[in-house]
């Protein structure tokens, strides 16, 4: 506001001087130059003032597009004194559109949480509301045998509920990542030895999971939870790979720059596509569905991210990476 005072000003002056210089000329009998000095001042006059009304135009418009949630509106990137500007307000407009695709994304995400949650919970509790009802109503029909069967119907249920429950705690209370000088080839021995085991409860050969580290890697963050991510996506990586005849996962670590990048290579069949970061969606027996949506969550918080380079019927490519 009190830049545009400022430009009120100096038209103001602008106007009042020229006009001051126009008529000493003239009463000094200089008309040419009176003349001259009136057309340049009112040349000036009207550029400045049609600075000030593009300008006063374009905050109009910046602020009735934010009004509206126009999320698209776009200012023409021109040179001068008014490129700073327009670039400024482009890129005040793109945080915003990003914001609120962010916001969208996030809701869309929750929605699906709470159907599937919703789901779930209905199947498990269903029997345990049936199966109580009729023990109270018909308590003489149920000999020990009886009891004893439904009990355990009952507590299956409600087990699988609260691992259910639990599942989702996991991937909603995350805590905030220590920041720690972590050595890169320390954590990859680590996370090398959790895959052998991985690999023997799976009947597989200890050796199928093999790293490959850049020398003197380190890196920064917690290494307990990125040694959970990274865990989880070599575990998928032996579940997708323990069908073919020489199952295989391929670790690859570099370093670029100030990002760290996990590749995680398997040969196995690929997966659906709907599968692809769907909270508690499995395939595999007893899954919970939320190591993928985890290990993505735990990248997100080092300033990176997980992303399906390919899958197809012959593996899955996965890149996890980390700014640091």
């Amino acid at each position: 506001m009190r830049h545009f005072e400022l430009k009120w000003w100096v038209l103001t002056a602008l106007a009042a001087g020229g006009g001051a210089a126009t008529g000493v000329l003239m009463n000094n009998g200089l008309w040419a130059a009176g003349i001259l000095a009136a057309v340049v001042t009112g040349a000036v006059v009207m550029m400045e003032w049609s600075l000030v009304d593009k300008v006063i135009s374009m905050i109009t418009r910046f602020v009735t597009g934010l009004e509206m949630n126009d999320s698209m509106m776009l200012f023409e990137q021109s040179g001068g004194r008014l490129g700073k500007m327009t670039r400024l307000m482009n890129r005040i407009t793109e945080i915003y559109r990003s914001n609120n695709m962010e916001l969208e994304t996030r809701k869309l995400y929750y929605d699906r949480i709470l159907r599937v949650m919703t789901h779930e919970m209905r199947n498990a509790i269903t029997p345990v509301i049936a199966l109580t009802e009729d023990m109270l109503e018909h308590g003489e029909r149920y000999d020990r045998e009886s009891r004893e069967e439904a009990l355990s119907v009952i507590l299956s249920q409600s087990s699988g509920i609260k691992s259910f429950l639990d599942s989702y705690y996991t991937l909603t209370h995350l805590p905030e990542p220590k920041n720690e000088k972590i050595d890169g080839r320390s954590l990859f021995e680590q996370i090398m030895r959790v895959a052998k085991i991985e690999a023997r409860e799976l009947g597989i050969d200890e050796g199928a999971t093999v790293a490959t580290v850049a020398n003197d890697l380190t890196l920064r963050g917690d290494v307990s939870l990125l040694s959970q991510a990274i865990c989880n996506l070599v575990k998928n990586g032996l579940e997708a790979a323990a069908c073919r005849e020489m199952p295989e996962v391929r670790l690859g670590v570099t370093r670029v720059g100030n990002e760290v990048r996990i590749m995680i290579e398997d040969n196995g069949m690929g997966f659906e596509e709907k599968m692809q970061f769907q909270p508690f969606y499995s395939t595999k027996p007893g899954g919970s569905g939320v190591g993928l949506c985890l290990s993505r969550q735990i990248a997100r918080l080092h300033g990176g991210d997980v992303r399906i380079l390919s899958t197809s019927g012959s593996g899955t490519t996965m890149l996890m990476t980390i700014v640091c």
